[in-house]
């Protein structure tokens, strides 16, 4: 009966993906996409909150912080137009499930819902996700409308 439940499980997790690379992909994808929100909540940290304790003094927080930003970016780009339109689908329809909880079961008011901090999210995710349309083609997946490395000059000026 657990082999059973376990290939049940087995097939439903990897059922949207044609391949264990495409499954790695996805989830490297989501794995650098949430740690290319950290160096944002660092400044933004460091601007709110000056004179917190701190463990340990991080010198060149915002160099530091933007070069992690563009490699997280660089890392998104690099893995193509399909997983990244695959993420970011994922990331709208569970975005879309949320208000409808929040609005239809939770019945919270919008005031709570707290826009005004991730308000952000919506230009960076469109970002991502032209760059990576427009971006090469072949194993990538785009358009082809521009090379590699201006994509890769495109997200880092972004």
């Amino acid at each position: 009966m657990g082999l059973i439940v376990t290939y049940i499980v087995g097939v439903f997790f990897f059922f949207p993906f044609p391949s264990w690379q495409k499954l790695v992909s996805a989830v490297s994808l989501i794995t650098v996409l949430s740690y290319s929100i950290g160096p944002i909540i660092l400044l933004h940290l460091r601007r709110v909150l000056p004179d917190a304790k701190r463990p340990f003094r991080l010198r060149l927080t915002k160099t530091i912080s933007l070069v992690a930003f563009i490699a997280a970016n660089w890392i998104i780009y690099w893995t193509g137009y399909g997983v990244v339109k695959w993420l970011l689908s994922l990331v709208v329809l569970y975005v879309v499930v949320y208000l409808a909880w929040y609005f239809l079961i939770h019945r919270g008011p919008v005031s709570k819902l707290g826009w005004e901090q991730a308000w952000w999210l919506i230009p960076y995710f469109g970002g991502l996700w032209t760059i990576s349309l427009l971006g090469p083609g072949g194993l990538m997946g785009g358009l082809g409308d521009y090379g590699f490395f201006t994509g890769m000059w495109l997200l880092a000026v972004f």
